[in-house]
């Protein structure tokens, strides 16, 4: 029945299967097999009204018992029932025309502009880096895909993490996936940032890893750089959630699994950073076939969940070589520049000359 009414999608089904007695036990299998049909027909996206088959039957076993019983009566029956799907037909059909009107014509332009004015959807999230926040306008907007591209060892994790616990510490919750390292490594980094932010001590991850060996004075600052970090970013901040792989199937649930509860508490759909895009496996023989439909479906993802989907990549060899990022950097594609709504890139040339390329530490 199911598969039958699928073929007929602007149907409104009128569901009544045989009016049969419950057993002794209590249970009735005809009732439970109309509940459940009615609820994957609705789960299909279709128009069913499921009626208790005793309110059309009477006493009837079936709907050709009562045919023969009292046909008039049936007749009313279904006739007022044909009534009630006509109304809900009727409702949906001006659901859609309304949909189809707010994506239309001067109905799409009247819905944009109210969406931009009333709503708050584009606002600018700020990166807390100011010549960042200054270049991109107040910071990164939702529904986006940001490609950060560099060599390797140019400090990607390390802007990217600085960035995104800057927005978790304004109130952003965040989901980064780092395909590369552990949570454990990933904490370490950021304690022996915020060590030296707030106490100017100089530890390094591999120091904090070794918490049995750390010297009294590197205790005093982890322990301050872990309470700060519990206050103001942990809230906010999921790194790596448990079961989440590296294949692409893998990070999208954990993606909306996420986003689901985020939403689930009334708050707006958290920011995803992944890194790095070449780990990512696309399920694909061919490697630049497959980044195209990783891309896409990360950038679709942004757009569906009105977020910020943040993709860390590696940059090519030439680029590597030359010390520069170029709109085509990117390594094993060249849709990359073409599908990212903002590209960033960290450079050797920009550390060497200082004069032209200065940043603000906020």
């Amino acid at each position: 029945l199911l598969e039958e009414a699928k073929k007929h999608p602007e149907a409104v089904f009128i569901l009544a299967l045989d009016n049969d007695p419950d057993k002794e036990d209590g249970s009735n299998p005809g009732k439970e097999a109309q509940k459940k049909l009615a609820a994957d027909m609705k789960a299909a996206g279709l128009e069913v009204l499921s009626i208790d088959p005793a309110k059309i039957y009477g006493e009837a076993k079936d709907g050709n018992e009562a045919f023969t019983k009292d046909p008039e009566r049936l007749g009313k029956v279904i006739a007022y029932l044909q009534g009630k799907a006509q109304e809900m037909k009727a409702g949906r059909d001006e659901e859609r025309e309304a949909e189809l009107r707010k994506r239309t014509g001067e109905g799409m332009l009247e819905d944009f502009l109210l969406t931009v004015t009333t709503r708050r959807d584009f606002e600018p999230i700020a990166t807390g880096i100011s010549d960042i926040d200054r270049a991109t306008q107040g910071g990164f907007i939702r529904k986006t895909l940001v490609m950060l591209g560099a060599p390797p060892a140019m400090g990607k994790t390390a802007l990217a993490q600085w960035i995104f616990e800057n927005m978790a510490k304004a109130g952003h919750d965040v989901l980064y996936i780092n395909l590369e390292m552990s949570r454990e490594q990933l904490l370490a980094r950021s304690l022996s940032r915020l060590a030296w932010k707030y106490d100017k001590r100089d530890i390094n991850a591999l120091d904090i890893l070794r918490g049995y060996s750390w010297t009294d004075e590197q205790r005093e600052s982890i322990t301050k750089a872990a309470d700060i970090y519990k206050r103001d970013i942990a809230p906010h901040f999921i790194y790596n959630p448990e079961g989440v792989t590296n294949g692409i199937d893998s990070i999208l649930t954990a993606m909306e699994a996420e986003t689901a509860r985020i939403k689930a508490q009334g708050k707006p759909e958290p920011l995803i950073c992944i890194d790095y895009l070449q780990l990512i496996d696309s399920g694909e023989r061919d490697a630049i076939e497959g980044m195209k439909g990783v891309i896409f479906k990360l950038k679709d993802f942004a757009k569906r969940n009105n977020t910020v989907v943040f993709v860390i990549m590696a940059n090519n060899r030439a680029s590597n070589k030359a010390g520069t990022v170029e709109m085509e950097s990117g390594r094993d594609t060249s849709t990359i520049e073409y599908s990212g709504d903002l590209m960033l890139g960290l450079s050797y040339t920009a550390i060497e000359d200082r004069r032209t390329y200065s940043y603000t530490v906020e």
